[in-house]
């Protein structure tokens, strides 16, 4: 993996990047894609978290001719989203939450308020929209993703998703250790890790740069509030999740 560090207004970022570097990716929306792969026809992704924002999903319906489900529970952007989605693209006003979020809640976020009772887990909404696996899979949900994974099991994300793609939190309290390891746990157990991203706030970089190869994620908990990691990960048995259905 080769690394490269950069400085940008108020945050730094490292980079680590498969062995060919940059131009293995194309950078959609900010996030990688694998340039030499390619989803399996007839193909269907999954995007959780649009923030008014369908860059990502047109690309992939326009070169990877996918079959796009985008899911935005924030009210604040609901007619935008409704408005401005790409053609071939189906806007969902859902989310994603781990199994045993609390219904009843409501959760305010940079980008709005969101109703609980409008989210469910991954393995219900493969469910309520009859598929059967997920060839692209882009998690942006604003620190929901630790809940996620921490119910997520491992054999069935390697079954039903052929890539992944997540950005993870680090905010207050979250993740907790357990969390952490499980989020590891499951996408290791299927998956390799592509691409990883990782932003911190500056006044945190005299604490990040004592980190090993410049970001061990378990020293930014309850240290790095608002730092973010993005991550590509790709299923190490091309086309596993279809046969093994």
């Amino acid at each position: 993996m080769f690394y490269h560090l950069k400085s940008r207004k108020d945050s730094m970022y490292a980079q680590a990047v498969a062995p060919c570097g940059r131009p293995c990716f194309n950078f959609v929306g900010g996030w990688p894609l694998v340039k030499f792969t390619r989803a399996q026809q007839p193909c269907v992704a999954y995007s959780f978290g649009v923030g008014g924002n369908y860059e990502f999903e047109a690309y992939i319906v326009s070169q990877w001719h996918c079959a796009v489900h985008a899911f935005d529970p924030t009210r604040e952007l609901r007619e935008l989203h409704e408005r401005s989605k790409p053609a071939g693209v189906v806007f969902h006003y859902k989310g994603l939450r781990g199994r045993h979020a609390l219904p009843s809640q409501t959760v305010v976020n940079s980008y709005g308020s969101i109703d609980m009772s409008i989210l469910s887990d991954l393995p219900f909404l493969l469910a309520e929209n009859n598929h059967r696996y997920v060839d692209v899979l882009k998690i942006d949900c604003e620190g929901c993703e630790w809940a996620v994974f921490n119910s997520l099991d491992a054999e069935w994300l390697g079954r039903h998703v052929q890539k992944l793609l997540v950005e993870v939190h680090f905010r207050g309290a979250y993740p907790t250790k357990q969390q952490l390891r499980k989020f590891w746990n499951v996408t290791l157990q299927s998956f390799r890790l592509a691409y990883r991203h990782l932003v911190v706030k500056k006044q945190f970089s005299t604490m990040w740069m004592q980190t090993a190869a410049g970001g061990d994620e378990v020293l930014m908990m309850d240290n790095a509030s608002g730092t973010f990691v993005e991550y590509a990960f790709e299923n190490m048995n091309v086309g596993y999740a279809r046969r093994n259905l």
